[in-house]
């Protein structure tokens, strides 16, 4: 059983029947996989008996049908003055703190640019020079995860500093794609890569000056080529060949059964 649920709140009374069969799904299990390392804790606490892993391995569910060309993306990379924000509109106040630090670094330099795709412009209520909101660009849809990966293979950062959780996925995508990042140290993401990241910042408040110096690093630093590359690094065996392969060999290390859920 792979199990991924991470928010922790009191469950809402449609959701007790499905938890109870969840859990009992657990107890019957000869083995669960846990694929983020705070549910994992609990689940250990919770059911000691279990034969609980934690997947350190996860899965990057790109659209993307090019060719990695990883000199060409560097260089276009280091060119730009591009900041790039993912996240629904849940994350709306990481991307208003967002958008007060890039004003500020706009007055100064009015060629950088913010993109932010997941929420639409009129969510804002209002405008800002230098920033356009895309709303949902669905990567199922041609035109539309087109415009997703240029936006992606032409931002010289990700940024989402949101508290609690950065839009995970949507980071791990851009740092494959040789993208630093700027994030919130959230607990689930320090807990895979470190308090320490050569691809990219952690931000550790909701300051917009802090914010602000942290993005000049990467944007104005003279070593962008080795965090690209360190981006990449650190996540390029998210794929689902090697998931799979992981997955079968602990199913076949514990002589599991696989339930697909």
């Amino acid at each position: 059983m792979v199990h991924k649920r991470k928010k922790s709140r009191n469950p809402r009374f449609f959701e007790k029947k499905y938890i109870d069969c969840e859990e009992q799904a657990i107890r019957n299990s000869s083995l669960v996989i846990s694929l983020f390392s705070i549910p994992y804790a609990y689940l250990k606490k919770r059911f000691p008996q279990a034969n609980i892993i934690y997947s350190k391995i996860n899965v990057i569910n790109s659209f993307y049908d090019g060719v990695l060309e990883p000199n060409n993306i560097i260089e276009k990379k280091n060119k730009s003055k591009n900041i790039l924000f993912i996240g629904g509109r849940h994350y709306i106040k990481g991307a208003r703190l967002l958008i007060s630090a890039f004003n500020i670094l706009h007055k100064n330099d009015p060629q950088i640019h913010l993109d932010i795709i997941g929420i639409p412009q009129e969510a804002f209520k209002e405008k800002w020079e230098g920033v356009t909101a895309h709303g949902y660009l669905s990567r199922e849809n041609h035109s539309e995860r087109g415009k997703y990966y240029e936006l992606l293979l032409n931002a010289k950062v990700y940024c989402n500093p949101s508290v609690r959780w950065g839009a995970y996925s949507s980071c791990v995508e851009s740092l494959f794609f040789y993208t630093p990042c700027v994030i919130n140290a959230y607990d689930e993401f320090v807990n895979q890569f470190g308090t320490d990241i050569a691809f990219g910042k952690y931000v550790n408040d909701e300051d917009v000056l802090s914010l602000c110096n942290v993005l000049k690093e990467i944007l104005y630093g003279n070593n962008y080529e080795y965090m690209a590359k360190q981006s990449h690094e650190a996540v390029k065996y998210f794929t689902w060949d090697n998931y799979i392969d992981w997955i079968m060999g602990q199913l076949n290390a514990s002589n599991a059964q696989c339930v697909l859920r």
